[in-house]
């Protein structure tokens, strides 16, 4: 099927100056008429590995619709939020509110993964707690 991502495997690579460094978003549950039946559309079995991401916009990588998929041992820097005051090293799901549940996952292993130097643009981290950013 073409509409999602198997056995994909990124690493070694150096990616900067991107809104995101590495995107990775299944289709999600479509209903399938002639089923008459939802059926999940996930990406599966993709692994990011030892990857060097810096001087991106919002989200060192950000996963959605991910089965089985492993993030570890990446180098995730100078994240700035430029875009939109949202800064992540590495986002699942996406940001979620009352109105959205944002992008399910399920079997992610995250592990062993470096972060620093994230930063909303308004001086606010993805944790809540205060950033700055050197000039």
């Amino acid at each position: 099927d073409t509409l999602v991502n198997k056995n994909l495997v990124t690493e070694n690579m150096e990616i900067s100056g991107f809104g995101y460094g590495i995107v990775s978003i299944g289709a999600g549950v479509l209903f399938r008429s002639g089923q008459a039946d939802y059926t999940r559309y996930y990406n599966e079995n993709n692994t990011f590995d030892n990857n060097t991401i810096s001087d991106v916009s919002s989200a060192g990588i950000f996963l959605g619709y991910e089965n089985n998929t492993v993030v570890k041992n990446n180098r995730i820097y100078d994240i700035h939020g430029d875009c939109d005051n949202n800064a992540s090293g590495i986002l699942a799901g996406g940001l979620a509110n009352r109105d959205w549940y944002g992008y399910n996952n399920m079997n992610l292993s995250i592990d062993g993964n470096e972060i620093s130097g994230i930063s909303g643009s308004d001086g606010i981290g993805d944790n809540g707690s205060p950033r700055h950013r050197s000039q």
